[in-house]
């Protein structure tokens, strides 16, 4: 699921130096340290942390952040958060993706509800004196 490299330890030097090598799209480097915490650097110049891991047999692999909004400190502080997680045996990628849902069918919800508000009778005859005749 990944590509093999050094496994030097990731640093905010390292993480800058880093260069896609040309003719690919992207480059992931892992740290040698925090097993499954990486960096992948894209041919554009884009740095993005994850955490890759295995849960129940499936390879995952949660998006931390970009370089740049995140040191490589700071982001190496949540790849170990989210492999405790793992380690209870919670999936951070389901429980990111089930929010994300959660989200969008409550908001989904409010604007149903406030278009049927629209529609009851009194907001109506509301509507219809203040327009006038």
């Amino acid at each position: 699921m990944g590509e093999k490299n050094d496994r030097t330890r990731l640093t905010d030097t390292v993480v800058a130096d880093a260069v896609c090598p040309p003719g690919r799209k992207d480059v992931m480097l892992f740290d040698g340290e925090l097993r499954g915490f990486g960096v992948r650097v894209t041919a554009s110049g884009g740095r993005f942390f994850f955490l890759q891991y295995k849960l129940a047999g499936r390879g995952r692999r949660a998006t931390i952040g970009t370089f740049g909004e995140l040191t490589t400190a700071q982001a190496r502080k949540k790849a170990e958060a989210l492999r405790g997680q793992v380690r209870d045996h919670r999936d951070p990628v389901a429980e990111r993706r089930a929010r994300a849902e959660a989200a969008r069918a409550a908001e989904a919800q409010a604007k149903a509800d406030a278009a049927r508000a629209a529609f009851k009778v009194a907001a109506l005859i509301d509507q219809r004196t203040c327009s006038g005749p």
